[in-house]
């Protein structure tokens, strides 16, 4: 699967569970998905990416008006924000219902099965 992180508010800048998005992030790359930080902000991806030494692709959030090729756009997306359904990506998931307890397998299954 092809999983985007947001960074304001999710990996950076959320003082709840930014280590716990931080270690799922980690756990989806051991798994063999690609994982890139995108964020509206080129310069929050790569403080997001030093912040939690994440070894992964940096990039700027693209619409889906911009993109109409469906298999470029994101199978998921990783927000503090709900709102930004025109983001391309399928689906999207708060940052908010990743699991602080490290079981990251069950809720990857409940996440991907929609």
């Amino acid at each position: 699967m092809r999983i985007a992180f947001d960074c304001s508010g999710t990996l950076i800048r959320n003082f709840e569970n930014s280590k716990d998005i931080a270690e799922f992030f980690r756990w989806l790359q051991s798994e063999g998905h690609e994982v890139v930080i995108w964020s509206n902000s080129f310069d929050y991806a790569l403080q997001a990416k030093e912040e939690h030494k994440l070894e992964a692709e940096c990039m700027m959030k693209f619409c889906k008006f911009d993109e109409e090729d469906k298999t470029k756009w994101f199978d998921v997306a990783i927000d503090d924000d709900m709102s930004q359904t025109y983001l391309a990506a399928k689906s999207f998931i708060s940052a908010s219902d990743i699991p602080s307890d490290g079981e990251y397998k069950e809720f990857f299954e409940r996440m991907k099965n929609g």
